[in-house]
């Protein structure tokens, strides 16, 4: 008799254990979340790797190239906190760079009009702002020279998102009209770009 309570109370206790474990990773990346939800996360856990951080962007870019509208929206929306709210940290610049990245992504390849519409303004907004130290002066450098570096990756191809085939790496969602347009709003920025940005996107 006390060895059948005894395993009803390690029965029990397994099932409290169980039940806090699945708790804590549902509170930590929460089952129904979108990819720009758990990219978020990912992104603010002190204890992710520069590499879950580099393939949950991925995993933002797919969602946003070939996700619902709810995913694309949600990638969009997550990318756009990143690269603008999250300066907490010296070490947050890199996030924030590829937060941008995918927006830039987003900007072309998303096949829902409202998310290119938004993504591109997000982008021209990063582009057109004023000189460091001046009045006009709301972005740091490091992000406007990531959205043209962004601009410069796509136009050659190598923005898509990654997928392995066969054991090789290939890159997916950078059509040849898609990268036409993406080099036709860097050229028509071009002017409107403070002179050190300017030479930035020459060099």
């Amino acid at each position: 008799m006390q060895n059948i309570m005894k395993m009803k109370q390690h029965i029990q206790l397994l099932i409290i254990l169980l039940t806090l474990f699945l708790v804590g990773c549902t509170i930590r990346y929460p089952f129904n979340a979108t990819q720009g939800r758990l990219t978020c996360l990912t992104m603010n856990d002190p204890e992710s790797t520069l590499e879950e951080m580099q393939v949950s962007m991925e995993e933002l870019k797919y969602q946003g190239y070939e996700g619902s509208t709810k995913q694309q929206f949600s990638a969009l929306k997550e990318a756009r906190y990143i690269s603008k709210y999250m300066d907490g940290l010296p070490e947050d610049q890199i996030k924030r760079e590829m937060a941008v990245s995918a927006i830039v992504f987003l900007a072309f390849s998303s096949d829902d009009w409202e998310v290119q519409d938004r993504s591109r303004n997000r982008i021209e907004i990063l582009l057109d702002d004023g000189e460091a130290g001046s009045f006009f002066d709301f972005w740091p450098l490091f992000l406007e020279k990531a959205a043209v570096d962004g601009i410069a990756d796509y136009v050659i191809g190598s923005l898509g998102y990654s997928e392995e085939h066969d054991g090789q790496p290939m890159t997916f969602g950078v059509k040849t009209s898609w990268r036409s347009n993406a080099l036709e709003v860097l050229l028509d920025s071009f002017d409107d770009q403070h002179e050190e940005l300017q030479y930035h996107t020459v060099s």
